[in-house]
């Protein structure tokens, strides 16, 4: 999890240029506070604030997003500490950071990340159940 104004900056700028949907969405939205890239094809933004997580998922048929509202505690687990977001580090230290997974559904896909630290996250998407 790379905050979007400092280290994460070359990041969201390579999903943005590489992504038009992403950057569509950014364009909309503004800058969101952290950017995630658990995977190659999956890209997370972080609304601090807005208690909003964006996920962005590439197939062959572009990009499927779905968001998360609000920021389950597990997301803002794994938040750096940020003034100007306001993000305050772990709330919950007894939550263990191999613990910290999420679920998106997007539009056919439903998308789990999970974060052993800050750094080391990873994304599985998989068709949601029809039924």
């Amino acid at each position: 999890m790379l905050n979007a104004r400092t280290r994460g900056a070359p990041v969201l700028n390579d999903v943005v240029a590489r992504d038009p949907a992403i950057a569509a969405y950014v364009k909309q939205a503004g800058p969101p506070d952290f950017v995630l890239v658990p995977g190659p094809d999956d890209v997370e933004l972080v609304y601090y604030q807005a208690s909003r997580l964006v996920h962005f998922h590439r197939t062959p048929n572009g990009s499927e997003r779905g968001e998360l509202s609000p920021l389950p505690l597990e997301v803002a687990n794994v938040l750096p500490v940020d003034l100007r977001a306001g993000t305050p580090g772990r709330i919950d230290p007894e939550v263990p950071p191999s613990a910290s997974c999420w679920h998106v559904a997007l539009e056919r896909d439903e998308c789990r990340t999970c974060c052993k630290t800050r750094f080391a996250c990873a994304a599985d998407c998989r068709p949601r159940d029809a039924g």
